[in-house]
């Protein structure tokens, strides 16, 4: 189902596709319209997504097209019912997070040395859940058939409902690099007597004439809960950059960040660090600087807002964490890494002129082949023997900060 028109703004055109003509009540799963009975599509539209896809758009004898389910009348019972079971797994998500944060804090009191970024993470896994949680359970016992009709109305138009629609392939691809590259390091760590520390930004050895380092580190990562808060961010960001400005913007501004977050790393921070943060971040300061200065398309002020409003929401998490853990989290890639996204963004006045130049489309091909390399690098040095300590000394690898 290629939802995008030919027109200028396609969030602007009729971008929903027409109902088909089988089938008085269905839904929209994936790229698939599918048929079903209207006690069916009640059905679905309770669903939560754990065991099958979570429907947003239906049809129904009424309408011509497909249509946000907040539309359609008889749903709304079904829509609530999902909102507050949504919200209490908010609340079940909280308290277990907060089970193991009471574990942790036992074991530490017993006289246990777990980390502290442990305590950290646990913590804000414990407290946003229950904040979330707890306004989406009042807003859903608050819910009225007129406040879901002006919802639907609002989500039927505009680039919101259009970017939902639209698929990321490269921002999946780039994703599950890091992950792999991650698994890789945990297996060869725990039994083949590697090391993640030989593909790490180690300022000594990259000094002694390891450049490739500012390339390998951003693959690793401090473990699995490390790759998970960068994949999150970087499914949003690299979403909205590819829909937004084009696939090809996105392995050459992943690539320049990163670069200019493992700089800023290498001569502010002076510690060893791992991590894909720096470019995450610089894909949230491109997007958050571009989308004010797009010279090809309008977005609404509503939409710019929401974008900067999440772009401000992940620079303050990264901050704040920066600045709790500052012994563990690379503050210096980081910022790097957002000053680059930035620059790049205020730089970029007219994508759609620059993705159809022949040279960007090169130069975005040898990004992912530079990409790929460093990838692959990365994944044959954490295979060599990790380097001897000194008796005393502590793990490199334990001293290793999170970018």
């Amino acid at each position: 189902m290629d939802t995008q028109a030919a027109a200028k703004v396609p969030w602007e055109s009729e971008f929903l596709p027409r109902k088909p003509d089988q089938g008085e009540y269905g839904y929209v799963n994936g790229r698939k319209l599918i048929s079903c009975s209207q006690e069916e599509l009640i059905e679905r539209c309770k669903s939560m997504g754990y065991n099958s896809t979570e429907v947003s758009l239906a049809w129904t004898p009424e309408v011509d097209r497909v249509v946000p389910v907040e539309s359609i009348p008889f749903l709304f019972g079904a829509i609530k019912e999902k909102r507050r079971r949504s919200a209490l797994m908010q609340l079940v998500e909280s308290a277990m997070w907060g089970g193991l944060l009471a574990l942790e804090s036992w074991d530490r009191v017993g006289g246990l040395s777990n980390p502290r970024h442990l305590t950290l993470f646990l913590g804000l896994l414990t407290v946003l859940p229950a904040v979330t949680g707890i306004r989406a359970l009042q807003a859903a016992n608050r819910l009225t058939p007129q406040a879901l009709t002006h919802e639907a109305a609002e989500a039927s138009k505009g680039f919101r409902l259009w970017s939902s629609l639209q698929t990321s392939p490269w921002t999946v691809a780039l994703g599950s690099v890091f992950a792999g590259v991650t698994l890789v390091g945990i297996v060869v760590a725990a039994g083949l007597g590697g090391s993640v520390e030989n593909a790490a930004l180690v300022p000594q050895a990259l000094f002694a004439g390891e450049w490739w380092r500012l390339l390998t580190a951003v693959f690793a990562h401090a473990g699995l809960m490390h790759l998970m808060f960068n994949a999150m961010v970087l499914a949003f960001v690299g979403h909205q950059v590819e829909v937004l400005f084009g696939r090809l913007f996105l392995p050459v501004l992943f690539l320049s960040c990163a670069l200019a977050g493992s700089v800023f790393s290498l001569f502010l921070s002076h510690a060893p660090s791992v991590g894909a943060s720096g470019g995450i971040l610089g894909l949230a300061g491109f997007l958050a600087m571009a989308v004010r200065h797009r010279k090809d398309v309008t977005l609404s002020a509503a939409d710019r807002d929401a974008i900067q409003h999440l772009v401000a929401t992940v620079a303050c998490f990264a901050a704040l964490a920066g600045i709790v853990a500052f012994d563990l989290v690379d503050s210096a890639a980081h910022l790097g890494g957002f000053l680059a996204g930035l620059g790049l963004g205020a730089m970029v006045r007219d994508p759609k002129r620059i993705g159809a130049s022949r040279t960007f489309g090169i130069i975005s091909y040898a990004s992912i082949v530079v990409l790929l390399a460093g990838a692959v690098l990365a994944i044959v040095l954490m295979f060599r023997p990790a380097p001897k300590q000194e008796a005393g000394s502590r793990d490199l690898i334990e001293l290793l900060r999170q970018a």
